[in-house]
């Protein structure tokens, strides 16, 4: 049956609309046509019996094995069906890369390497204590039955020596490569002791010694024993001379080699000379240590000022500060923190105008004893020494009245 609507009309009480009965009877006819459905309804899901992927007549299964792929909802491409969340749960779409860290498998590993393979890999390995083909090499090259036994005297070196020992004797790096001797006099190839004692002239069994004697050196004589004898410092390089300006062979100098007048075997030239004695005579700022002045002489530079106050500055240092105002002349010495003038400096302030002049140490300063102190000149062309005996401690001595 359609559904009944009921008629409202197009306006409230236009007398258009349904009556009351037809209405309610219209909604008694919906209501029929909706409780009959329900019923029927029910009747399928309680009674019938279910067939194909769903079975069964009031409780529902999905039969087994009856869901293809087709119906189970789509994955992307290159994922693998799986969980890698911690707990049972539902199935997840797993990347290559969540695959290969459940296997626990290198991204990029081979399958099925060879042993030629696996070889050169390890081989290529740092610190792997491998025995290799150059190796295996080296060794053939020893006869059978090579006598290889320990050295029981080098130099100072007595006993089983160690390979760190042999090397500090003979002066070769650990690691540094020691190529086979190939070749000597008449000799080629792989040199045995037999050959090498014959192309030498020495006896099997001879008593090669150690040099026993060197100037008063006896023994054994060690390296550092031989240069403090030739007085040659560790690592030094001694190359023969074997010219000096026009000079070969054996050469002796005597005093007239070192100047430009008597000969052509000169060290210093004219120009050269003149610079050492340019070196005689400081100018500027030179920097002297040890040193012994004969009558030095130094001028000391003025710095004029005419204002009311003063505030000292690093460049007054070794200076003299005149203070020409007719009325008041104050000169502040400022704390280090402001003007870092250096330990030891020494200013000289002189009053030459008619006012007053005063001495005063800013905050931070100790003049005299007294913090931020301050003092007065005794009289026009009266002057103070100031003296910076510590970071802010300063000394006031000359024509000054008491420091208050």
């Amino acid at each position: 049956m359609v559904k009944q609507v009921i008629g409202i009309g197009a306006a409230p009480d236009d007398g258009t609309g349904d009556h009351a009965r037809l209405a309610f009877t219209k909604v008694n006819s919906n209501f029929t046509e909706l409780y009959d459905a329900e019923a029927l309804n029910t009747a399928k899901v309680t009674n019938a019996t279910h067939t194909g992927e769903v079975t069964g007549a009031t409780a529902l299964t999905i039969t087994d094995k009856a869901v293809t792929l087709a119906k189970i909802a789509d994955i992307a491409t290159a994922r693998i069906m799986g969980r890698v969340t911690a707990g049972a749960g539902s199935m997840e779409e797993l990347t290559a890369a969540q695959v290969r860290a459940a296997l626990n498998i290198e991204d990029g590993a081979a399958a099925d390497l060879t042993g030629a393979e696996i070889k050169v890999l390890y081989e290529a390995l740092a610190n792997t204590n491998e025995f290799n083909d150059a190796e295996k090499t080296k060794l053939g090259t020893v006869a059978t039955n090579a006598d290889v036994s320990p050295v029981t005297s080098v130099a100072a070196l007595v006993g089983a020596i160690t390979a760190a020992g042999l090397r500090t004797a003979i002066n070769v790096a650990d690691g540094a490569e020691v190529n086979a001797v190939n070749s000597v006099a008449a000799l080629t190839g792989v040199i045995t002791a037999a050959a090498l004692r014959t192309a030498l002239n020495v006896a099997d069994g001879a008593d090669v010694s150690p040099v026993a004697s060197v100037a008063a050196l006896t023994g054994a004589i060690t390296a550092a024993a031989l240069r403090t004898a030739l007085n040659v410092a560790d690592g030094a390089e001694v190359n023969v001379v074997d010219s000096v300006n026009s000079l070969t062979g054996t050469v002796v100098l005597d005093p007239d080699d070192l100047d430009d007048t008597s000969t052509a075997n000169k060290f210093v030239t004219a120009a050269e000379i003149s610079k050492i004695a340019a070196a005689a005579t400081l100018t500027g700022a030179e920097t002297l240590t040890n040193k012994t002045l004969t009558d030095p002489k130094t001028n000391v530079t003025e710095n004029p000022q005419s204002g009311t106050a003063y505030t000292l500055a690093l460049t007054d240092a070794s200076k003299l500060v005149t203070r020409s105002n007719a009325t008041t002349d104050t000169t502040t010495i400022p704390a280090n923190a402001t003007v870092a003038f250096p330990v030891g400096t020494c200013i000289v302030v002189q009053l030459t105008g008619a006012g007053v002049g005063t001495i005063v140490g800013a905050t931070g300063v100790t003049l005299n004893g007294v913090s931020a102190g301050s003092g007065t000149i005794g009289a026009q062309w009266g002057a103070v020494a100031l003296y910076k005996q510590a970071t802010n401690t300063w000394l006031a001595f000359g024509d000054i009245g008491a420091v208050a």
